[in-house]
């Protein structure tokens, strides 16, 4: 994941709240409700240390914070594809790829694009593996007889 262009916290309706605009998608923002701030706060004055991890400080909190941002950043999305149906041409690896992914854990139906049959199935077989469906097409769209067969 790519630092955060701009960060920044504030305290809000008893909450504190991170927000953050980074340098690509959309902004976005956690809240944490005052008392788990504070107790998080309190703990890192206990560790006295400059470097400890996320798991030390949820353990020595009791604070779900961690599951909590999972979830936030599982749920940023609601594109409302349920039932629709996409052709993700170029999308045996890379962008292409992460946008088939995208798109089926929102609901489409993906068909992803390749021209190389291992390299297509592989990235299918990876996305899969997250629990959605894929169906493949094959075939050289710079050709008439590739794009017919697509």
């Amino acid at each position: 994941m790519s630092e955060p262009l701009d960060e920044r916290f504030a305290v809000q309706e008893g909450a504190l709240v991170r927000r953050v605009h980074p340098r690509r998608g959309t902004p976005y923002e956690h809240r944490c409700q005052r008392e788990s701030y504070e107790e998080v706060a309190h703990t890192i004055d206990e560790l006295e240390s400059e470097r400890f991890t996320l798991e030390e400080l949820q353990a020595r909190t009791k604070l779900p914070f961690a599951e909590e941002l999972q979830k936030s950043r599982r749920s940023r999305l609601d594109l409302q594809l349920t039932g629709k149906r996409a052709l993700v041409t170029g999308s045996s690896s890379g962008i292409g790829q992460s946008i088939g992914a995208v798109l089926a854990k929102e609901g489409a139906t993906v068909v992803l694009h390749g021209r190389d049959k291992q390299r297509t199935e592989d990235a299918a077989k990876a996305i899969r593996a997250e629990g959605v469906r894929i169906h493949i097409a094959l075939g050289d769209l710079a050709t008439d007889e590739g794009a017919a067969s697509v």
